[in-house]
């Protein structure tokens, strides 16, 4: 069977559960307990890129969809220390082309475009296989719903129950200017 037919199911189990989990080998030892599941779910991401071309983003988890406007999510809200803040810098020509180059290449310990893609728009190459998927930043109804404070905070310290990692190292002047790049995309 081509790569591009095996079911979801078939390369999660394979992957996750190993080769004797699907009638196969034992050779094929399974590495859930090793990657986890967000590790298994990049894996089949990658395998999905590599065998078949950038992957068709379908339908997961709740239903939602990369790319969709309004994404619900169960996101750990901030405390109010920073819920409050506002972006200490001037939304200028220069702080969204600083936060566009952190966006696309420089940021670590990795590019935000590998997840939320080249438009922000959550159609990134290692992005196709998370649940939920990656925040579309073009979603201007969503974006606007979204304190700056939580964007800080969700960059520093990740967002549980997704692929969203953490950025600690991620000096703070830096943050807000990736905050100020992920505005300029919303519409």
């Amino acid at each position: 069977m081509p790569f591009e037919k095996l079911p979801m199911e078939y390369l999660y189990n394979v992957i996750n559960h190993g080769g004797p989990a699907v009638g196969k080998s034992p050779n094929m030892p399974y590495w859930g307990l090793t990657m986890g599941q967000q590790g298994v779910a990049d894996v089949i991401a990658y395998l999905k890129v590599t065998f078949k071309g950038i992957p068709d983003v379908t339908a997961v988890g709740d239903g939602a969809q990369a790319g969709v406007c309004v994404q619900p999510r169960k996101t750990a809200k901030a405390s109010e220390d920073f819920i409050s803040k506002t972006n200490p810098f001037p939304f200028s020509s220069h702080s969204i082309q600083a936060g566009k180059e952190l966006f696309l290449r420089t940021a670590q310990p990795i590019a935000c475009v590998m997840c939320h893609g080249e438009q922000g728009d959550g159609k990134g190459l290692m992005g196709a296989a998370l649940v939920p998927p990656p925040r579309n930043f073009t979603c201007g109804m969503m974006m606007r719903e979204i304190p700056d404070g939580q964007l800080f905070w969700i960059i520093k310290n990740g967002s549980s129950g997704t692929g969203m990692m953490a950025f600690p190292g991620l000096p703070d002047e830096q943050v807000w200017q990736l905050i100020h790049y992920i505005r300029s995309l919303a519409k």
